[in-house]
């Protein structure tokens, strides 16, 4: 039985070579977490910025495999690429809305519902948006990707310490704008 590092280094290995397929077989394992969090990052870009954003991610993804430390973790290395290509996206043009689709899974509630859950949501993506990109980046890679803290710290480039006090600081932030806009009790400090 072959264990799965050793099918990654081949799929790794087989990429780098050039074999389309191998990075085909890597793009689709990748490309729902890469897009998951760039969709979490809730930035100002449009639907063709994110989609550029993804295939720019895994351009740099091929060309760095050569200098890519194996026993590292590919997801966040990946999610790394990411970050820093949508956050260059948004400092080179004006910002356009994100696509949202509040509407996408309404299944059988009734308006009233709808509209209070559509309005809680829009209070919270304000309270997403008033944090600054990086803890923002932080609580994304955490929540919506579901990184370890090895490979949160992996994914910001910085220290383990670093990026739990940066998840805690975007925790505490989040709370404060919560609170400040009244989608949680309390007063914001």
């Amino acid at each position: 039985m072959i264990a799965v590092a050793e099918l990654q280094t081949d799929l790794l290995t087989r990429a780098e070579a050039g074999e389309a397929d191998a990075f085909g077989e890597l793009y689709a394992e990748l490309a729902p977490e890469v897009q998951r969090f760039l969709l979490g990052l809730r930035l100002p870009l449009s639907r063709g910025d994110l989609e550029d954003a993804l295939q720019e991610t895994f351009l740099r993804v091929l060309e760095g495999l050569s200098a890519f430390d194996r026993e590292r973790s590919l997801v966040a290395y990946a999610l790394g690429i990411a970050r820093h290509v949508a956050l260059d996206l948004c400092r080179r043009g004006p910002p356009a809305p994100a696509p949202v689709d509040p509407d996408a899974l309404e299944g059988e509630r009734s308006t009233s519902e709808r509209v209070r859950q559509r309005e809680h949501a829009e209070l919270v993506e304000d309270a997403l948006a008033a944090l600054p990109a990086e803890l923002r980046t932080a609580l994304t890679l955490r929540h919506v990707n579901r990184l370890k803290m090895s490979e949160l710290a992996e994914a910001l480039g910085c220290s383990l310490p670093t990026a739990r006090a940066r998840l805690e600081a975007a925790g505490l932030q989040l709370g404060q704008e919560l609170r400040r806009l009244g989608v949680v009790p309390g007063e914001a400090p």
